[in-house]
């Protein structure tokens, strides 16, 4: 079926942008600065934590997900989990915890996925899953029901869908190799439109520390290209230079070039600047995690311009990041197999109305969601 069929009869309006070039808006200063070397390192117990709650995922035969989760997104209140990798499954839970659906169709024909890598959530509910085996565009119902599904011209790792259709997407592979870091797919052509050039042909000859490199949340979604110092923000029509961390350790070209060469050298390299991810904007604050040795939780104060680094969230909490968010409240997940993690749960529970549901955790359970709300001092 030709494109230009599916787009009018299948996705409609979904698939419908103006052909104009997306180009990098032009402007010299980011709207935010972060001075890497004034961050203020704060211990955990200076957080006023507003708000605390432990949800513990529905555990049963046919909802258990792996230990390794790859990407969570609140939305529409409800909580969406991708597994990849072991169930290759996305699961949607309510806000206590109980499963909504579950989409897992592997295979090769219509609605179907080989390797899901990627999803999106409309404020609709619809959800879209990206297939990056066979370059192929995959929609669902709220209720999870196959829709329909588009081809792309080429592989992509992620995607970011905006409600006037502008699809953005990262690491575009031609012939083997890394063509784009980040473009803006054109449905009328069926072709990528280059907004930053590849820095490296293959880059999972690095480290990698998260494959989901936009960062999406309600007041801000964010590109974070690798070994850069720039944030930048999209929105439907533009890529905008956003925030700008300065006196970053970046690597040099010819450290890099050996972290290529050797991933070891990488690991072993306890002083240069890894990695930048996560970013996540609430009515208050922007978070995002940066890879030095180990991941610092680092928090941007809108209201102050302060940046803080939080130590020991995982002695007090039971995890290291933020992974999510909604308008006001920053979300993570906790393994409870880990046994240190699954002390600090049932230390923080014992005022929550559902101590008995933590209080039955144990090392087979399903993840812990922990979401909360905190002052800065």
């Amino acid at each position: 079926m030709k494109l230009n069929k599916i787009l009018k009869y299948s996705i409609g309006l979904l698939l419908f942008v103006a052909c104009a070039c997306n180009q990098i808006q032009k402007q010299t200063v980011c709207e935010i600065v972060i001075d890497v070397g004034k961050i203020i390192t704060i211990p955990f117990d200076s957080l006023n934590i507003k708000y605390l709650q432990y949800i513990p995922l529905e555990t049963n035969d046919d909802v258990l997900l792996s230990h390794h989760i790859s990407k969570m997104l609140i939305c529409n209140d409800r909580i969406y989990i991708a597994d990849y990798h072991d169930s290759k499954s996305l699961f949607v839970f309510d806000f206590q915890g109980k499963l909504i659906l579950k989409i897992n169709r592997v295979g090769r024909g219509p609605g179907e996925y080989i390797h899901f890598f990627d999803f999106n959530v409309t404020e609709s509910g619809d959800i879209y899953l990206w297939d990056t085996a066979q370059s192929k565009l995959i929609k669902f119902g709220q209720d999870g029901s196959f829709q329909t599904e588009v081809q792309l011209s080429s592989p992509l790792i992620n995607f970011m869908l905006f409600p006037n259709n502008r699809l953005y997407a990262n690491w575009i592979f031609e012939d083997g190799a890394m063509s784009d870091e980040l473009a803006y797919y054109n449905w009328e052509t069926g072709k990528y439109h280059q907004i930053l050039p590849a820095t490296t042909s293959d880059p999972f000859k690095f480290l990698l520390y998260t494959f989901q490199h936009f960062s999406q949340s309600p007041y801000g979604c964010y590109y974070i290209p690798r070994f850069s110092e720039i944030a930048y923000r999209l929105n439907e029509e533009d890529v905008i230079p956003y925030i700008k961390f300065e006196n970053i350790p970046l690597p040099s070209k010819s450290t890099i070039k050996a972290w290529q060469n050797d991933i070891r050298e990488m690991t072993m390299d306890r002083v240069s600047f890894k990695d930048l991810h996560s970013i996540f904007e609430t009515e208050d604050y922007i978070s995002f995690v940066m890879e030095f040795m180990s991941p610092q939780q680092m928090v941007y104060q809108k209201s102050t311009s302060n940046c803080y680094k939080i130590n020991d969230l995982k002695e007090n909490m039971g995890f290291d990041k933020i992974q999510a968010c909604n308008e006001d409240t920053y979300f993570s997940i906790i393994l409870p197999d880990v046994e240190e993690a699954l002390h600090v749960i049932k230390k923080n529970a014992l005022h929550m109305p559902n101590k008995k549901q933590l209080d039955e955790l144990h090392a087979e359970s399903n993840p812990v969601i922990v979401a909360f709300r905190f002052e800065t001092p």
